[in-house]
């Protein structure tokens, strides 16, 4: 091989070497464009469930109010029955 080959053959390997790095450079520019893309979905996700886990704690706290309510209701009944009861035996 002579001088002339052996350059040219260093010119296609630096052509190649160039033509490598851009398409490396480009997979990983969309590589931190796709993990940006993923993490903004995933936090967008994140905040949404947050927020639907709030609405249901509050809705929990309600039907608890409302329980603790009719639990209350339900005894005085039970105290009224009670006594109506004690007074038709007297």
């Amino acid at each position: 091989m002579n001088i002339a080959e052996l350059e040219e053959q260093v010119k296609r390997l630096n052509n190649q070497i160039e033509k490598l790095e851009v398409l490396a450079n480009k997979q990983s520019y969309e590589t931190r464009e796709t993990l940006q893309r993923d993490k903004e979905e995933y936090e967008r996700r994140l905040r949404g469930l947050e927020e639907e886990n709030e609405m249901l704690k509050k809705e929990l706290d309600k039907i608890r109010y409302q329980r603790l309510h009719l639990i209350k209701g339900l005894e005085e009944l039970r105290l009224r029955l009670e006594k109506a009861s004690e007074i038709q035996q007297h």
